[in-house]
């Protein structure tokens, strides 16, 4: 079988753009449930200090970091567990771990893990990145990702090379 080179880099490009394209979804999503959560009392009630408002700034940014996360959804989840709600957590540790020990401690006065927010801030994080922000886009790259991946990102010899 001979290898069409255009069509593997048209399929390339398509899971590219679906898998940022997911990411920025999730990115708006995960830009309105910490707000929604802060308007609604819920982290302030169980003693986290996490009330943002919502604001422009944070969509683009969101949005951005959300496009660039969702790359992720190219990894080979399926080859950790079968389950997606599992993969989809599994993703939102990444940002997750990222906002915990580099953003809390380098950029504001919470301190490693967010603790200066409250002691439940991590539960928060966690919940935010992976409802807010990485099931979201999972559900979208499942949705919109080409069917049949494996058929789209081959080598010449038809072995998948994301799986």
């Amino acid at each position: 079988m001979a290898l069409d080179t255009k069509s593997l880099l048209s399929s390339h490009a398509a899971l590219l753009s679906c898998a940022w394209t997911a990411g920025t979804i999730g990115g708006i999503i995960n830009c309105l449930i910490a707000p929604l959560c802060g308007a609604l009392h819920l982290t302030t009630a169980l003693g986290v200090q996490i009330v943002p408002p919502l604001l422009k700034d944070d969509l683009y940014s969101k949005t951005f970091w959300g496009g660039l996360w969702g790359l992720l959804l190219l990894l080979p989840w399926r080859k950790l567990t079968k389950h997606w709600a599992l993969q989809a957590f599994l993703l939102g540790c990444f940002p997750s771990l990222v906002q915990l020990f580099l953003v809390f401690p380098l950029n504001t006065d919470a301190g490693a893990a967010g603790l200066g927010l409250g002691t439940l801030t991590p539960v928060f994080v966690f919940f935010f990145n992976t409802v807010g922000w990485s099931f979201p886009a999972f559900a979208w790259f499942a949705l919109a990702a080409p069917h049949n991946r494996e058929k789209y990102i081959a080598d010449p010899a038809g072995n998948p090379l994301l799986d």
